[in-house]
């Protein structure tokens, strides 16, 4: 019995190694295959349905899933990788890719998807997607979830302001117009209690559909160069700061404090909020009236932040074959189907992104606005030093948003400083 209980102990501590806990050690031996990912619960039941359906297709191997939850997951995975014990297939984002790239710490998967037919020809998947996982011409990474930034409005406080439901084309101004329309003091009190819109204080929330609009972007093609302290650049700083401290549409820090953006808008507090098709099992979950719409269109164009999630083979695996396998599953029709079920994120398959899984019949939302607006989809410069400059942005943008911050001064120092680290040999 003291046996059985360690066991059972085991299997409950060792959460990170989901995948075939207590199953039955009988029969011929399996290849044990590590697969390390990161995010939510969801994320957790789906890879476990992911892992169960494709052991059972594939029964000499067992899958054993590392899930590493939390901020530190890139450290974590840099770790194993110094170490020499990285998983074998291994869940990647697309802003430290280059890094990791350089690093040869991917396996070529080109020869694979050569052997596998038409299965992974482009117009199979969405453009970008297959592109943000090559690099130098090779394919070191195959995406397999997507996300894009859109408009979720609460159609209820839209009624109230005498407001329509948001065009499908509207401009900048236009959005402004009914951010201010939005915007209240519910109770007389001479506060505002509902603001049109809440700025995210992460900048890819923020500052890079804005920058685009505006014809700029943080880095230029080359990616040897920042573009911050350039017209486009300073116009959309002074844009989001404005949105806060000018036009007051938007609240400031000291206002709804602990509040986030979603938890302000669920209550009810915020008109319209730009977030990803993640928060779409969420939204669903509540009782409110809501739907998504695009984003607008600004002077140089409408573009959205898009985002892609990969998979990779560690190089020094020493189970490529099965690897593949796994990673052809996850990517493949099947895979594809539990990505679009979670209704968490856009399938990069395009055919299980159509499909009903994702824009669901069921539901009075639009799921569907996010496949229409994949042409406003834009990804992000990526160079391989792309943490470093992410610390810099985050910082300044904290700094833009504070009751002292000056877009000029923010610009400049963005400036300055991404250029010394692009510099760097």
């Amino acid at each position: 019995m003291l046996h059985l209980w360690r066991t059972l102990l085991v299997c409950v501590l060792l959460f990170g190694s989901i995948s075939g806990c207590g199953r039955a050690t009988s029969g011929p031996p399996r290849t044990e295959l590590r697969y390390c990912f990161f995010g939510g619960f969801q994320d957790w039941q789906m890879f476990r349905q992911m892992a169960a359906e494709f052991e059972r297709a594939n029964p000499d191997i067992h899958v054993t899933l590392l899930y590493w939850p939390g901020s530190n997951y890139e450290a974590k995975l840099q770790l194993t990788m110094a170490a020499g014990t990285a998983p074998d297939v291994i869940d990647v984002q697309d802003e430290p890719f280059a890094a990791y790239t350089k690093m040869g710490q991917f396996e070529d998967l080109g020869p694979y998807v050569k052997q596998s037919g038409d299965e992974y020809a482009p117009n199979r998947f969405f453009q970008t997607s297959l592109e943000t996982f090559r690099v130098g011409g090779k394919q070191y990474g195959l995406p397999w979830n997507g996300g894009m930034l859109m408009i979720y409005y609460n159609r209820a406080l839209f009624r109230k302001a005498g407001l329509p439901d948001p065009p499908k084309d509207w401009t900048w101004t236009q959005w402004v117009e009914t951010c201010r329309k939005l915007t209240r003091d519910v109770d007389g009190d001479g506060r505002i209690d509902q603001f049109g819109t809440q700025v995210n204080p992460h900048y890819m929330g923020s500052l890079l559909p804005w920058i685009w609009m505006f014809g700029g972007d943080i880095i230029d093609p080359t990616m040897t160069h920042a573009t911050m302290d350039t017209p486009a650049g300073r116009e959309s700083l002074k844009f989001l700061r404005d949105l806060i401290y000018k036009e007051h549409v938007a609240p400031r820090s000291n206002e709804f404090t602990g509040m986030g953006g979603s938890v302000m808008f669920m209550t009810g507090r915020v008109g319209m909020v730009l977030d990803g098709v993640w928060a779409l099992p969420f939204m669903r979950q509540t009782d409110i009236d809501w739907d998504v719409t695009f984003v607008p269109r600004g002077p140089a164009g409408r573009f959205s932040r898009g985002t892609w999630d990969g998979v990779a083979m560690y190089r020094n695996s020493q189970h490529k074959q099965e690897a593949w396998r796994f990673i052809r599953f996850i990517t493949g029709e099947r895979g594809q189907f539990y990505v679009a079920d979670t209704g968490r994120a856009i399938p990069p398959r395009k055919s299980q992104a159509n499909s009903p899984a994702f824009v669901r019949p069921d539901t009075p939302q639009h799921e569907e606005r996010f496949l229409e607006a994949m042409s406003d989809f834009r990804t992000q410069r990526m160079p391989e030093r792309w943490a470093e400059m992410d610390v810099v942005i985050k910082r300044e943008m904290e700094k833009l948003f504070s009751d002292s911050g000056d877009p000029n001064r923010q610009a400049k120092t963005m400036q300055t400083e991404i250029d010394a680290i692009l510099r760097r040999p």
